[in-house]
């Protein structure tokens, strides 16, 4: 799986129990390396249903989406490459990460490991007057660590939109083409509260073109609930030139008494057609 943050994972190796081979040459749902997906694993994936998997069996674990927990989406991919044979093909990239929220930490600005969630998106700290919005806690970890969709973090956010507009915005250095590998829809998950204030939602790219969630609602849906957006509903953006990513809450050119809550995002990505 690629990232758009340059990883490129083209070699893999299980220390200590096999020789670098190809990331691609790692079957699917082989969990004991024999080369065959078969009863023999869909024991080992069935020890884990429903678990974090935290362990791995031969450096692969049965968290087969990587959202944290061993389900029926895992089952659904274990059963592709039932009674597969041989080492596995080359795939195709499922999609793109734009942000998982995963790489981020506590550690003090002077660390050189520090990556602070709100070093990274910009809100509205030290511009509270138009600026409603604050990204992260006011503590360490400062990400979420509880109200996760994938994986480890989300983004915890809050919002105001009384006579304010609130964006917080992922700048994108070097910008990036959002077209190279045949991607056509962003994706990102939310997490809102009964009791948050209802607001417009909105997606804004490259500072200027922004797409609105069909639902003013959508801040008390208190539940994971996936939003999708054709990367062509963003008008007037050169989709091979993204230089940012905001999420905001509000209407710019409508500032008016508006509400107030807390939301939690997580797993932004890049899809082909589905």
């Amino acid at each position: 799986m690629e990232s758009v943050n340059g990883t490129e994972d083209i070699w893999s190796i299980c220390e200590g129990l096999d020789y670098p081979q190809f990331t691609w040459q790692f079957r699917l749902g082989d969990f004991n390396n024999d080369t065959r997906v078969d009863f023999r694993d869909f024991a080992i994936f069935a020890e884990r249903w429903l678990e974090s998997d935290n362990s791995f069996f031969w450096c692969r674990g049965a968290d087969l989406t990587n959202d944290g927990k061993v389900n029926f989406d895992d089952l659904k991919e274990f059963t592709k490459n039932w009674l597969a044979e041989g080492i596995g093909s080359l795939p195709e990239i499922d999609y793109v990460i734009i942000d998982d929220f995963e790489s981020y930490n506590g550690l003090d600005p002077c660390d050189p490991e520090s990556n602070r969630i709100f070093d990274t998106w910009l809100d509205g700290y030290g511009n509270t007057a138009t600026n409603g919005s604050i990204v992260g806690y006011a503590n360490p970890p400062f990400a979420e660590q509880s109200i996760v969709h994938g994986s480890m973090q989300s983004m915890p956010y809050f919002y105001s939109t009384f006579f304010k507009f609130s964006k917080a915005e992922l700048p994108l250095n070097p910008p990036q083409d959002w077209t190279e590998e045949g991607d056509e829809v962003l994706s990102l998950w939310f997490h809102g509260d009964a009791s948050n204030g209802a607001a417009l939602m909105s997606v804004v790219l490259n500072g200027s073109s922004a797409v609105y969630h069909d639902n003013p609602n959508a801040a008390q849906i208190d539940t994971w609930t996936e939003w999708t957006i054709e990367l062509q509903a963003f008008t007037g953006v050169d989709l091979t030139n993204v230089n940012s990513i905001a999420i905001c809450f509000g209407d710019e050119n409508n500032l008016r008494p508006g509400s107030s809550g807390k939301m939690f995002f997580d797993d932004i990505r890049l899809y082909r057609p589905r």
